[in-house]
């Protein structure tokens, strides 16, 4: 059976990150070219992944999380150069950003390209995107050939999961397989920052200080609720 066809009726597989990661990064890579969904760890916590050209595994995702629908869900690459397809430009505040902080927790949200479904927008046809320090993360977004969904794995109302064990205590079913990285420190989520207007603005504080990102780009408009 493919990924989508095991959503409702399969146990969850369980992917160990070792001894061979490149043996499991492949293996998980092709759940998501089958269009299931694949729980996976990152630097904090777990997230669910999917492949973002793949609208029905885009809602499953969606649907497996409940809350709002029309929540946004990032995605996480390996490299600048595996967003550029994704994305209209790159602004220089943001080229600022990246150099000085990917791969790390800061999120950059850009204007997305035609290329990026509908599903993953929202609706200011923006997007965004993370580089993860995380050797497993990046590594199956570098497996995948593309970018990856990326939301926190977790129910919504409830604590991301921070090791494989918690991800099956949320999902009995839905999932079709979890990379297994062992057990992550988690923390706050990662610093959210639009750049797409003429002053990037901080959307979400985070691990990444505003004072931080000024020092970087000068100038950085915020909400006034964060």
């Amino acid at each position: 059976m493919t990924g989508a066809a095991c959503a409702d009726h399969c146990a969850v597989r369980r992917i160990p990150a070792d001894p061979d990661r490149d043996a499991a990064l492949r293996d998980a890579a092709s759940v998501l070219d089958a269009g299931g969904l694949l729980a996976y760890p990152t630097e904090t916590v777990y997230g669910i992944g999917a492949d973002p050209e793949n609208a029905r595994a885009v809602d499953r995702v969606r649907e497996l999380k409940g809350g709002s629908p029309d929540r946004a869900v990032l995605l996480v690459a390996d490299s600048e150069g595996a967003i550029r397809p994704w994305i209209t430009d790159i602004p220089e505040p943001a080229r600022r950003l990246m150099r000085r902080f990917w791969p790390g927790p800061l999120t950059l949200v850009f204007r997305a390209s035609d290329r990026l479904p509908p599903a993953m927008r929202n609706d200011r046809g923006t997007v965004a995107f993370r580089i993860s320090p995380d050797p497993v993360c990046a590594g199956l977004a570098r497996f995948f050939g593309r970018p990856v969904v990326s939301t926190s794995a977790n129910p919504a109302g409830r604590e991301p999961a921070r090791s494989a064990e918690e991800v099956l205590g949320y999902f009995k079913a839905g999932l079709d397989a979890v990379l297994d990285g062992g057990a992550r420190p988690g923390s706050a989520p990662s610093t959210l920052v639009d750049v797409t207007g003429p002053v990037p603005l901080l959307l979400r504080r985070g691990p990444v200080p505003a004072e931080a990102i000024r020092s970087e780009i000068g100038r950085l408009n915020e909400r006034e609720t964060l």
